[in-house]
């Protein structure tokens, strides 16, 4: 069995759609690298939060988990979004 994460973010005429795919065997190593991520007070992790450094630090981590990103991008013009 596998989980997924999915995001999006929509910028003036794109839309942004990623995902991460983790097979279930992995998710409890997986969810412990990235919560040792977390500063103290902190509760989640985005990427405009940090400073470039820590950015640095952070998709090194990712990189080398077991897990399958993907992602999407596409045009808004003539859509509508809800």
């Amino acid at each position: 069995m596998k989980w997924a994460y999915v995001d999006e973010s929509v910028r003036v005429g794109r839309m942004i759609v990623a995902s991460v795919v983790v097979d279930t065997g992995d998710l409890r190593r997986v969810r412990r690298a990235m919560r040792s991520l977390l500063l103290p007070g902190q509760r989640r992790l985005h990427l405009t939060d940090e400073r470039l450094a820590r950015r640095h630090l952070i998709l090194d981590l990712v990189a080398r988990q077991p897990l399958l990103a993907l992602s999407v991008s596409g045009s808004t013009h003539g859509r509508r979004h809800a």
